[in-house]
Order: C-alpha cells, then sequence, then structure tokens
C-alpha cells in the first residue's frame, strides 16, 4: 500500500513529535549541517562588516548610515539562510518553520501574552525600574508609541529584525540542535546564541542585558517549539523589541 503524506508518522514530517510543556512538538526536522549553520552565520557577519564599511565610507558616522545599515542588514539576515538552504538542498520556507502553526488562535495568544510577560519582567527586575521623568514622557507620547511599528526609524528593529533572527536563530540553529541532542540541551544552547549575539552587537556591554536576552531566547525557543511555526516567536520577538525600545533601553 502507498504511503501518502498524511499517513506519514509525525516523526519522518516534525523530526520529534514527542509532548513538551503539555504541547505535541511540531519542530520540523532539520536536513542541514553544522557545516551549514556555521557557513550560513560566517557569510552574515562578513556581510554585515561589508555593509557597514560600505557605509560608513559613502555616509560617513551618523545616523544615516546607522538607519540605512538596519534595513539592508535585517534583509540581509532573512534572505541569506533561505536562499543558501533552498540552493543546497531545495529546502522551502515552511521546512524552515515559515508557516502555518499548529494551535488555535487562543492557545497562541496566550502562549504570546505569557512570553511577553516573562521578558517584561524579567528585565524589570535585571535592570531596575525606569526613571520617572521617562515615563511621564512616554505618557505623553502615546501616540508615537503607537505608531513605532510603522515609523522609519524603528521599522526594521520591531518588524525586519525580528523576522531574520528568528528564521537564524530558531529556524536555523534551533532547528539543527533540535535534531542533534535532546530538547532541553538545543533550547538552552540556542538561548545562549541569541543572548551572545546580542552581547555582540548591541550596547552598552552588560551581564544583565545578556541575561534578559538569554530569558527571551529561552520564551521564543517554547513557542517555537509548541507551534511549529516561526510565525508566532517572530510576533512575540517584535513585541519584545517594541517593549524594549519604548520602557528598556532608558532605565536605570
Amino acid at each position: 500500500m502507498l504511503q501518502n503524506e498524511h499517513t506519514q508518522p509525525d516523526r519522518l514530517k516534525y523530526g520529534w513529535g514527542q509532548r513538551v510543556c503539555g504541547f505535541q512538538t511540531k519542530v520540523p526536522a532539520s536536513q542541514w549541517t553544522l557545516i551549514d549553520v556555521t557557513l550560513i552565520v560566517v557569510f552574515i557577519l562578513l556581510g554585515a562588516g561589508l555593509i557597514s564599511f560600505s557605509l560608513l565610507f559613502i555616509f560617513g558616522s551618523g545616523v544615516v548610515a546607522f538607519t540605512v545599515f538596519r534595513y539592508i542588514f535585517s534583509i540581509w539576515l532573512i534572505a541569506i539562510p533561505l536562499l543558501w538552504l533552498k540552493k543546497r538542498y531545495g529546502i522551502r520556507k515552511c521546512d524552515l518553520g515559515i508557516r502555518e502553526g499548529h494551535l488555535r488562535i487562543w492557545t497562541s495568544f496566550v502562549i504570546f501574552v505569557i512570553s511577553l510577560a516573562t521578558y517584561f519582567i524579567s528585565s524589570r527586575f535585571l535592570l531596575g525600574h525606569p526613571h520617572p521623568e521617562h515615563v511621564i514622557r512616554l505618557a505623553n507620547d502615546y501616540i508615537y508609541i503607537v505608531l513605532m511599528p510603522i515609523s522609519l526609524s524603528t521599522f526594521p528593529d520591531i518588524v525586519l529584525a525580528p523576522i531574520g533572527e528568528e528564521i537564524v536563530c530558531r529556524g536555523l540553529i534551533y532547528g539543527y540542535l533540535r535534531s542533534s541532542m535532546p530538547y532541553m540541551g538545543a533550547l538552552i544552547f540556542q538561548a545562549v546564541i541569541f543572548s551572545f549575539l546580542h552581547f555582540m552587537f548591541m550596547y552598552p556591554h552588560s551581564i544583565y542585558h545578556s541575561i534578559s536576552y538569554f530569558v527571551a531566547g529561552l520564551v521564543l525557543g517554547i513557542s517555537y517549539e509548541a507551534t511549529g511555526s516561526l510565525y508566532l516567536p517572530m510576533v512575540c520577538h517584535g513585541a519584545m523589541n517594541w517593549i524594549g525600545i519604548v520602557l528598556l533601553s532608558n532605565w536605570k
């Protein structure tokens, strides 16, 4: 009897298929290797350096160069893994986790709220309380806060960067680790990598910021594990960046 796609076991379609945190895992099975992951990450970092030096040469050091860099690098971050894996293995974006999730909308919403609450509480505990004058200024700038996701200056941070980082950190890196080691080890390892990458690119360097990013990496990894889709982690990541820009960046 021929076996079609619907009769294949979850292990072949999704990799593990075990229950984690009460959910049936649906993370796609990795078809790429450690060499692929390493080369893609190195290529991304080299591209970041090339883009940065090119923009500094054209625009000099300033706001324009930094803004253009964030746009170009975010697109670079999205394109390189997709093009590499498609060219080498014929992998579609759905095989990298860019597909419809397996949870109901309300369950996804609960995970979204818990993710943001966990990130907010951990960040507040680690970074302290906001300055009172900053809170007052934010209360008066609520229109700007609402429009941040479509603002020219913050669009790459809230929309583009989360898409690219989730493709690389959860889709590519965690996808490989998930097929190479137990769930908990893969979850912690990808969160460490996520924190380290932000430590390299974010200023000021701080152990407190690194711990905050580590917690965010854990939360985003669990949301991907639960849904089998990168869409929810992308939305959660964007909302976390939104919170970070609005509240956490100027906390004492």
